[in-house]
């Protein structure tokens, strides 16, 4: 607003002295002596002279001498003058300019240069030529002009404050500097691109404006505690090696420290949010400490910090940003809270050295690109609140096996393509994949456990999971079996003889009923995907493939600490199944009937045991079964299409493909295998003396012994669905 003030008053004076000018004729007759005097005193330069053979050579003629002579006089004034107004200019060109008063100087420097040379040429010449020359003079009035033309630099003020704001400040001095007591705020770009060393801060100072320190060569700055916010970009690019942020800070622009030389950093209480780019490609950062209120990681957060090794993150994140960790090549290890609801797009892409790492039971989706590139990542557990895996999500990692849960249903293009050490992959039936999942090399072993924990039927009664993670029960409680009513956050529930157990989203186990044989003994397990029900003993199966039991052990039905690579489990009366991730089958127990002889079954996908026998599921749709056949419960070698079996005291039910269902066994006048009108089934469960299906509507159908109302479930709407 000044400056237009200015131009107009500027305008207005020229206009005046205009009015009073000459003619242009006019002009020129008066400026001819001038061009006269101007010719004569630099005639001189083409007068007559001798060639290199010694004869004359004939001047230019007097009138062309003179205009050329004054011609080369005008140039050189001009030259002067532009000179001189960059001089009596310079407060408001070169500290007003901020970052781009190096061109001003550029200007200044070679308009210098030019006069020199021009002196400089002229005095040579007129030695060469051996003429007088009035230059001598002239050559020393141009030396002086040059060396003043620097004073300005050093004599101006270092800085300008208008308004309690320090706006500019010249880039041109280089030292320690100690900002004015007034100054309560460094305007945007104040000291972009200066040379200077360090700068103390007073207090009172309670703002950093954008670019303010942007590209400075100082290496330490000292912060108030009165200060409040930092905006983009302010310490960027600088040289700066260490700094201690105020408590009272609250407020950090975008890459305000990006591509910095600290290499520790603590956050504030206040700094809620570490913004985007805050400190990317700060390759020196070993360690961050973030306030304990951290809400979110926004994107480029910490991308390309190369040193970052330890950093912590606080329970009170919710979400970690696009490429928040991006290029930080050394770090190995970080522990995700479990409150994180979002990891977004190559959050750790390219953490080279990452080879532990877990998944937070808050994370529903595994986004693109997530873990691609963490090559010393070898393990990854799913918790089954995730239900889709993005595009090359684990693209070039390390991984070696891979067990996805059956709450999955989709997994993206190259999830994990070019993953070399993979050597296997449990992918459970249902699931949806989109393109080449897995290195051509790998064949996925499937299995059929996505059917498995909806409902569950017991002795002489129902369980079944409800929508909301509640367990509705029905039937004989005499050892508080049905006692499930205060259950929350289930995933999987499992009816046993007279105990319920339930799993929880976090890995946890809870039991209710008979603990006689302690059975029920299973709130220290963690880290458990599935769990089963026998007789009188309880097992689970953790995330690494491994088993554990608690309960009746007399016919060494819990003598699972071996087991490994498992993928699906069950229980029967005295004897606990596994399911390998090659397909194969183990089984443990009690076996003079021939109920655990299981070991050469192959390409089995899903197992069910009770009382007697066993069932398995293969990979084509067909069933095979063992152990005591009195009442026809193992005569299931005809059925086809079936995509889950389960197993009663003395019957065997199947779900076929297209929802309806098959039985056979013992059928006394209860009805227990009366399920032929049975259709829309997604999942299905055998009790000792009755047989439950889950419908396609969340609803629940019940045929059998109805004497404990273990049948009594027509009411039971909005159950939980298995992911068909």
């Amino acid at each position: 607003e000044k400056m237009s003030t200015a131009a107009s008053s500027l305008a207005d004076l020229f206009s005046l002295l205009f009015s009073f000018l000459p003619k242009p004729a006019e002009v020129r007759e008066k400026l001819r002596p001038l061009f006269d005097k101007i010719g004569v005193r630099l005639s001189p330069l083409f007068a007559q002279s001798k060639g290199s053979s010694g004869e004359t050579v004939p001047a230019q003629s007097n009138a062309k001498q003179k205009k050329t002579a004054a011609l080369i006089g005008c140039g050189l004034a001009g030259l002067i003058l532009i000179w001189l107004c960059l001089l009596f200019f310079w407060d408001n060109l070169f500290i007003g300019m901020g970052k781009h008063a190096d061109g001003f100087l550029a200007i200044h420097y070679i308009l210098a240069g030019l006069l020199l040379a021009a002196a400089v040429g002229l005095f040579v010449y007129g030695k060469v030529k051996k003429k007088k020359l009035y230059l001598p003079f002239y050559l020393a009035a141009c030396a002086v002009l040059m060396a003043l033309s620097f004073v300005p630099i050093y004599s101006l003020p270092h800085m300008r404050v208008e308004d309690a704001t320090l706006q500019c400040y010249s880039p041109f001095y280089k030292g320690e500097i100690s900002i004015p007591s007034e100054v309560t705020q460094i305007g945007a770009s104040a000291f972009e691109g200066s040379d200077i060393n360090t700068i103390t801060i007073p207090e009172g100072v309670t703002s950093i404006e954008d670019h303010a320190f942007r590209n400075c060569a100082m290496t330490s700055v000292i912060l108030p505690e009165s200060l409040r916010s930092i905006g983009e970009e302010a310490f960027a690019g600088s040289g700066i090696t260490s700094i201690s942020l105020p408590t009272g800070l609250s407020s950090v622009g975008t890459r305000a420290f990006a591509d910095c030389g600290i290499s520790s950093v603590v956050l504030p209480r206040a700094v809620t949010t570490v913004g985007k780019g805050m400190f990317e490609d700060c390759d020196a950062l070993v360690s961050v400490t973030l306030s304990e209120e951290t809400t979110a990681i926004e994107e480029n957060a910490f991308a390309g910090c190369e040193s970052l090794r330890d950093i912590t993150l606080p329970v009170t994140v919710k979400q970690i940003g696009q490429k928040a960790f991006s290029g930080c090549t050394s770090l190995a290890k970080i522990v995700l809270p479990n409150t994180i609801e979002t990891i977004e797009k190559s959050a750790f892409n390219g953490c080279k050295a990452l080879s532990k790492v877990n998944i937070p039971t808050s994370v529903t989706k595994i986004e693109n690109e997530v873990f691609s590139g963490c090559e010393s990542l070898q393990e990854i557990k799913f918790p089954r609140s995730v239900t889709q895996i993005g595009e090359a999500a684990f693209r070039r990692s390390g991984l070696t096996i891979v067990s996805i849960p059956e709450t999955i249903t989709r997994i993206g293009t190259n999830a994990f393509q070019y993953c070399a050490s993979l050597g296997r992959a449990n992918v459970p039936r249902g699931i949806r994949l989109y393109g080449d999942v897995f290195p051509s090399v790998l064949k996925p072993t499937w299995y059929n456990a996505h059917r498995l924990g909806f409902i569950s039927a017991g002795e002489r009664f129902t369980t079944a999971l409800r929508a909301d993670g509640s367990v509705a029960a029905t039937g004989e409680n005499k050892k508080n079996q049905i006692k499930v009513g205060d259950w929350k956050q289930i995933i999987a529930v499992a009816a046993g003889k007279t105990h319920t157990i339930g799993l929880h989203a976090d890995g946890t186990v809870v039991a209710t009923g008979d603990n006689a044989a302690g059975q029920c003994k299973v709130n220290g397990w963690k880290n458990i995907v599935m769990i089963a029900a026998g007789a009188n003993h309880s097992v689970g199966l953790r995330s690494d493939g491994t088993v554990v039991a608690v309960g009746q052990n007399t016919s060494g039905e819990c003598n699972v600490k071996d087991w490994t690579d498992i993928v699906a489990i069950a229980a029967g009366f005295a004897h606990t199944v596994g399911l390998k991730a090659d397909g194969t089958v183990v089984a443990t127990g009690y076996s003079k009937d021939n109920r655990c002889k299981v070991s050469s079954w192959t390409n089995i996908v899903s197992i069910a045991a009770n009382n007697k026998h066993t069932v398995g599921l293969r990979a084509d749709g067909t069933v095979v079964a063992a152990g005591d056949n009195e009442d026809g419960q193992c005569d299931v070698g005809k059925w086809k299409n079936i995509v889950a079996v389960a197993a009663g005291y003395f019957h065997t039910v199947g779900l076929k493909s297209d929802g309806t269902v098959v039985a056979a066994g013992f059928n006394s006048k209860d009805g227990r295998c009366n399920v032929k009108d049975w259709r829309s089934i997604v999942a299905i469960s055998a009790g000792d003396w009755h047989t439950i299906g889950l419908r396609s509507d969340g609803t629940i159908v019940a045929v059998g012994n109805k004497k404990h109302n273990q049948c009594n479930v027509s009411q039971w709407n909005n159950l939980k669905l298995p992911p068909v």
